[in-house]
């Protein structure tokens, strides 16, 4: 249905504000200290390979949601199973986004504000627009895109004229904390990749819909190892991993030629419009996998009902702040998560790979 495609360049807005969601707030991988910089390059490393299985299994059958994909690779049983699990992972990085978001709006914003109301409110706003079809994203894309990209060049003219460069050499006897931070950028950072699939198989123009995606990812990795490069450079190694949202601070401690004040504002914004993209491709992700799984005919529009249960999730995943930012760093059962995505992220490219050429 032509009101369900998106048009390669818009898809790839989408995507890369998407994957920026809570950029200028919290600071995944600060346990890396100075090294926070390479973890984010490792993370970028690994989020290109995610993205490449996914992308190349997509491209073995173009004309397929990303759960017919997954049927014609390896079975209903196993797209079922499959889903299920790439399901988990897009709910749980999604509520995760929200309540970072909920709760950073509600410390340094609107204290007196309900975290679930913002939620409920970004969440129903991206159901009302997924209603009028998944083109209709498409038509603000352009123009948010504009802002959240000034913003980001804002924040990098602000924070490059009070680096401290010595704060971003790495403590390499630390390894295995850089190695930490990689996975925990990635789980926070990348594994968006899967719901955007929603946004890849709607892509108009097959042929050239991997490049424009892969220059959206490329283009997110390259602003979150920047972020980090400010953020480590301009706070100091301990103040950013104490802090839990660095990037607004080095945002809401500058100001423009003494006229353009508390410029955090642009930042809670962009953050804003960040999270509604993310929030609509994960809605959409959700309601294809259902779909495919309990094989609902037509449309099924239940962007409400999914957008309700989202939000109440969102508000049992954390008791404080400091269950909230415990949830956000690196544990070793977040090592296992990883290793499982990325693992059933291979299977189904090699197995979409095998069976196109029995076909």
């Amino acid at each position: 249905m032509m009101r369900d495609k998106i048009s390669n360049f818009e898809a790839a807005l989408i995507a890369a504000l998407a994957l920026l969601t809570n950029a200028f707030s919290a600071l995944p991988g600060a346990l890396a200290g100075g090294g926070v910089w390479i973890s984010n390059i490792l993370a970028a490393a690994v989020g290109f390979a995610f993205a490449y299985f996914f992308s190349s299994a997509c491209e073995k059958f173009p004309e397929e949601t990303f759960f017919g994909v997954m049927e014609k690779s390896i079975g209903h049983i196993g797209a079922v199973f499959f889903g299920t699990a790439f399901l988990a992972s897009s709910l749980l990085t999604l509520t995760v986004s929200l309540t970072v978001f909920s709760r950073f709006v509600q410390i340094t914003a609107l204290p007196q504000t309900p975290p679930a109301f913002l939620s409920f409110m970004i969440l129903s706003l991206a159901a009302f627009v997924l209603l009028r079809g998944a083109a209709s994203l498409s038509g603000t894309a352009r123009l948010l895109f504009i802002f959240s990209a000034a913003v980001v060049v804002l924040f990098f003219i602000l924070g490059f004229k009070n680096i401290l460069p010595r704060a971003l050499l790495p403590d390499f006897e630390k390894t295995d904390r850089i190695l930490q931070g990689a996975g925990e950028v990635f789980l926070n950072r990348f594994t968006t990749v899967t719901a955007l699939m929603s946004v890849y198989t709607r892509m108009e123009k097959r042929e050239t819909r991997k490049k424009y995606f892969f220059s959206a990812v490329l283009l997110a990795a390259a602003v979150f190892i920047i972020i980090s490069v400010i953020c480590v450079a301009v706070l100091g190694k301990g103040t950013a991993e104490l802090d839990f949202y660095p990037a607004f601070t080095v945002m809401a401690s500058r100001d423009v030629g003494g006229f353009v004040r508390h410029t955090e504002l642009f930042a809670c914004i962009a953050m804003t419009v960040s999270l509604f993209f993310k929030s609509a491709a994960s809605l959409l992700f959700l309601r294809d996998i259902l779909k495919g799984i309990f094989k609902i005919p037509g449309e099924c529009k239940i962007y409400f009902p999914l957008a309700l249960i989202t939000c109440a999730v969102s508000q049992i995943i954390y008791s404080d702040v400091t269950s909230l930012r415990a949830m956000l760093e690196w544990k070793s059962g977040a090592g296992y998560v990883l290793a499982a995505l990325f693992f059933l992220s291979f299977v189904l490219f090699a197995a979409a790979k095998i069976k196109k050429k029995e076909t």
